[in-house]
């Protein structure tokens, strides 16, 4: 069984742009009653050590928890190199691709890399789910960004694999 935790990835690590060490501590916490009331087994997440490094971040939030509860993590956003040989772009290659303007507003900037972003959803969501697929058999809490939700969810639907859409966004209230 997997289940699907939404997210905003700045709460998966304590680097430049995290989220306050307040929000990430309550996140650790609600994480460690899902994964006692769901009894889990392996922690994953749409992360990597490429992405602790780029952030200055000195550890992942879900890496260190699975650490102190004694679990396996699991990392399945593809790396670098991995990207490469999948021929799935960075932000900053496609905002290269994109053609766009230095002077244009970082919302729109963000607007349009990000829908662009969204036609490499399936090569990426194939690799988690091939990184996750040894892990079937376990309880897998798998930590994902929200935008991902339905289309992971439709992927997993699609392979008969069982899940929980446990929550669909993440928010300390």
């Amino acid at each position: 069984m997997i289940y699907l935790i939404g997210v905003d990835h700045y709460l998966q690590h304590d680097g430049n742009e995290s989220a306050k060490p307040e929000l990430r501590s309550a996140f650790k916490n609600f994480l460690k009653n899902e994964i006692t009331a769901l009894g889990v087994d392996v922690i994953a997440e749409e992360f990597n050590e490429d992405a602790i490094r780029w952030s200055m971040a000195s550890h992942s939030t879900l890496g260190r928890l699975a650490e102190e509860l004694r679990i396996t993590h699991l990392y399945c956003e593809p790396t670098i190199q991995e990207r490469k040989e999948l021929e799935i772009p960075s932000y900053g290659q496609i905002k290269k691709t994109l053609g766009l303007s230095p002077t244009i507003p970082i919302e729109e900037e963000i607007r349009m890399v990000s829908e662009k972003q969204k036609e490499y959803f399936a090569p990426r969501e194939n690799f988690w789910l091939n990184k996750l697929t040894p892990f079937l058999s376990d309880t897998v809490l798998f930590v994902l960004g929200s935008k991902h939700m339905d289309s992971f969810s439709s992927l997993l639907e699609q392979k008969a694999i069982d899940y929980v859409r446990r929550v669909e966004y993440w928010t300390n209230k």
